[in-house]
């Protein structure tokens, strides 16, 4: 099973090394990499080129113009070759287990979407971690479970790539993810938890 990571970046020069090196050091190998940089002003695409050259499982999309994170986000997806994606913030990271607990969870299952839960790492040093548990979601629930909690959040799962071509991934600037994983999870064949919460959500 192939695992594409998206990576969306812009300006985030401060970030994006320890975004980037995080996917690589997964414990789960068979992944591939896609950064799409929004045309960054700052040393992001630098830092982007100077990983990839050190690791060919990274493939880098620049746009000429800003185009915000829905469009950087299709772009991304459009180009990935995985059975399954999963989007992360160019600020974001993940812990080196995560990719392989989702997967695991993926075969156990055969489930479309598998969610981890979330880390929201704060100002200060202060973080918060949410799940929902292992559980497997059918029928309304798919989406009734994910919008009655406080995860309201897409980053945090893996994604069978088929999804994306009933869904295209919304183009919008702002609140581009939730007009997406919501018909998405009701597409899925199933959702499965984890009580994994190794995504590391950074709130600037």
């Amino acid at each position: 099973m192939k695992i594409s990571i998206i990576i969306t970046a812009y300006n985030v020069g401060k970030y994006i090394e320890r975004a980037v090196k995080s996917v690589l050091s997964q414990t789960y190998k068979n992944i591939e990499v896609v950064i799409v940089d929004d045309c960054s002003t700052d040393n992001t695409y630098d830092l982007i080129v100077g990983l990839a050259h050190k690791d060919d499982r990274i493939k880098i999309i620049l746009h000429d113009e800003n185009k915000g994170a829905g469009w950087s986000r299709r772009d991304g997806i459009n180009a990935c070759t995985g059975d399954y994606f999963i989007t992360v913030d160019g600020d974001d990271w993940l812990d080196e287990s995560f990719i392989e607990s989702l997967v695991r969870k993926a075969e156990e299952t055969g489930a479309d979407i598998i969610s981890g839960g979330i880390t929201v790492n704060k100002e200060g040093g202060y973080w918060e971690k949410t799940c929902y548990g292992d559980i497997i979601c059918e029928g309304e629930d798919k989406v009734l479970k994910f919008w009655g909690e406080k995860i309201v959040f897409m980053n945090n799962k893996i994604i069978k790539r088929e999804l994306h071509d009933k869904v295209p991934y919304c183009t919008r600037r702002f609140i581009e993810d939730t007009p997406t994983i919501i018909p998405m999870l009701w597409h899925a064949n199933m959702v499965a938890y984890t009580e994994d919460t190794g995504y590391h959500y950074r709130m600037n």
